[in-house]
């Protein structure tokens, strides 16, 4: 296995790996398992909002330091660091029977992953050396991620079936995101210690002060932002949508979405192919035009038919989008300060998920529909499109 693949298979196993643990931990499951402590669904619902509340923001304020000492110290040690919180924290915490502990374990597992998330970002420039690698690298990798979220559902499908309680299963999947988070660190560990070896010792600024941003840098961060915000909204509404106003089964929507995650794997790796043909600004604007379609068609949605035809539209750019301005990012940073870098962009984002929820439940209270709130997610995206404008081209 010559080191390019070795890295470019590590840097995909842990978006393997984020990918179950986003879908058990934030989305699904654990939620669920919240909630069963709590006799009154509002109360259960305000307390899984304020505990996720506390953990983007105890992440969106120490990214960046974090990013910074990672820089200078060892990133793969605070990488490990951060996937053992993530993974201890998290085992730990559903085999507890005290709520108390439960929630604060919670809001510093979950703000350890998401600062992990961050460093794991940075990797990509220590692994590739041009842009053409970086895209590769990039697409490939959220790519896999899907994989790994399918591979998550799977094993809670199976041990649900066979009678095994939701703790236990939450348990199954801290253990699988501790395997295949440190099956990545293993592969990525060569190539960072060279990468220490070439950069960081050769810094004249080893301080902790934090740099300012240029205008490009800038543009990219509230483009990044524009796209989770919009990807959160369409995640967490669209099939409180199909279900409450379209009356789609609950089985058939899941079944649906199953396709999209099976689709979105091969069609983010033919974004990345698209983008070293055409350019990775040019294949970003292109996906954001087909954010614009797709959106336009929520809007006017009224039959299943409609809504495949959605998923599959969503499935070409959800993941092509992120995982491509993520490459453009790792092409305009510098290469001395990239976990710093990282740790803004992670602001962004994160920044972004706290903003969604708001703006969603603001437009619905205005609008009374969660159909033309994505008129308003449409405008967002046209602002990113006009934006992309104000990029330098590589």
């Amino acid at each position: 296995m010559n080191q390019l693949y070795k890295n470019k298979l590590g840097y995909a196993f842990y978006d393997f790996a984020n990918s179950g643990y986003v879908l058990l931990f934030q989305a699904f499951l654990f939620p669920l398992f919240i909630s069963s402590h709590y006799t009154d669904s509002s109360a259960a619902a305000q307390v899984w909002g304020y505990i996720l509340f506390f953990s983007n923001l105890l992440a969106i304020l120490s990214a960046p330091l974090i990013g910074r000492v990672a820089d200078l110290k060892d990133r793969i040690k605070i990488f490990s660091i951060l996937i053992l919180s993530v993974s201890l924290l998290s085992f730990l915490s559903v085999l507890n029977n005290n709520v108390l502990v439960i929630l604060i374990f919670f809001v510093i597992f979950n703000s350890s992953f998401e600062l992990s998330q961050s460093i794991y970002d940075s990797f990509l420039n220590v692994i590739s050396k041009n842009r053409d690698e970086k895209i590769d690298i990039s697409t490939f990798a959220w790519g896999f991620g899907y994989l790994g979220g399918i591979l998550f559902v799977l094993v809670y499908f199976v041990l649900n079936k066979n009678g095994i309680e939701n703790k236990y299963i939450l348990a199954s999947a801290a253990l699988l995101y501790f395997i295949f988070s440190f099956l990545s660190v293993f592969l990525l560990k060569k190539a960072d210690q060279a990468h220490t070896r070439t950069f960081v010792n050769e810094m004249t600024n080893k301080n902790l002060k934090l740099f300012k941003l240029s205008k490009e840098i800038i543009y990219s961060l509230v483009i990044y932002f524009i796209v989770f915000l919009s990807t959160t909204a369409i995640i967490n509404f669209s099939t409180l949508f199909f279900n409450k106003e379209l009356h789609i089964e609950e089985k058939t929507i899941g079944m649906i979405m199953l396709a999209g995650q099976l689709l979105a794997f091969p069609l983010t790796i033919l974004s990345g192919k698209m983008a070293k043909k055409f350019g990775i600004l040019n294949t970003i604007r292109y996906c954001l035009i087909v954010w614009g379609i797709g959106l336009v068609c929520l809007v006017f949605a009224k039959t299943v038919i409609h809504v495949g035809i959605i998923v599959f539209i969503f499935s070409f750019v959800i993941g092509s989008t992120q995982s491509l301005i993520r490459a453009h990012f790792s092409t305009i940073i510098n290469t001395n300060r990239i976990s710093e870098y990282y740790g803004y962009y992670g602001v962004s984002n994160k920044t972004g998920a706290l903003i969604s929820p708001l703006l969603v439940t603001l437009s619905i209270e205005i609008l009374g529909s969660i159909r033309y709130v994505f008129s308003v997610i449409f405008i967002l995206i046209l602002i990113g499109y006009i934006i992309t404008n104000k990029l330098e081209r590589n």
